[in-house]
């Protein structure tokens, strides 16, 4: 017979012999865990408060494209004050009005992304300048779209929001940086919206 078989043999004698030795493993074994389980849990708790307090937020409930209404996509949430950025809403009233920019759901909401008016260039971004330019063909990039703009080859702007249309041509918002390149390049003829899915 194998060490272990006849040791499981003995302790079984033991316990059958002494039934209340069986009980005390047993309570002992219990306050043991009981013990474990109220450490984690004040850990837990310590970690909760070294956040500090906890705030209202609304965060985006589904994708949100720039001009798209934001109040009903939005849901208030509770979450800790080291986690909530500058400007973020907090009050329902600020939610009244479109999507500056795209919101991607569970993204906190801020003032930044919200414009209490649809005007086409109320969507431009901070820091951004609105370009009017002529697409030939057209992309049917719409109010929203995210594109790249494209003139032969070369990537003019990396990133553009198509924010509206203003006499059969395309109003598109890009870094400032790179505004100065977009007439000319739509002046040459090819200039290119390219779809961002």
């Amino acid at each position: 017979m194998s060490i272990a078989y006849r040791s499981t043999v003995r302790i079984r004698r033991v316990l059958t012999r002494r039934p209340w030795l069986y009980w005390i493993i047993v309570v002992g074994l219990a306050a043991v865990l009981a013990t474990a389980t109220r450490s984690n849990l004040a850990e837990v708790q310590r970690e909760r408060e070294s956040w500090g307090g906890t705030t209202t937020v609304w965060v985006a409930t589904a994708d949100i494209s720039a001009g798209q209404t934001v109040r009903e996509h939005a849901a208030a949430r509770h979450v800790a004050l080291a986690m909530t950025p500058v400007h973020a809403v907090n009050d329902i009233t600020d939610l009244d009005g479109v999507a500056r920019q795209r919101i991607s759901v569970g993204e906190i909401i801020t003032t930044v992304d919200v414009t209490a008016t649809d005007d086409q260039l109320a969507l431009v971004p901070v820091g951004w300048l609105a370009v009017v330019v002529t697409e030939s063909p057209r992309s049917g990039a719409t109010k929203g779209s995210q594109v790249q703009l494209t003139a032969d080859g070369v990537v003019i702007a990396d990133e553009a929001l198509v924010i509206g249309e203003v006499d059969g041509s395309t109003l598109v918002a890009v870094p400032a940086d790179v505004a100065p390149l977009v007439p000319m390049a739509a002046q040459s003829g090819t200039l290119t919206l390219l779809r961002v899915p």
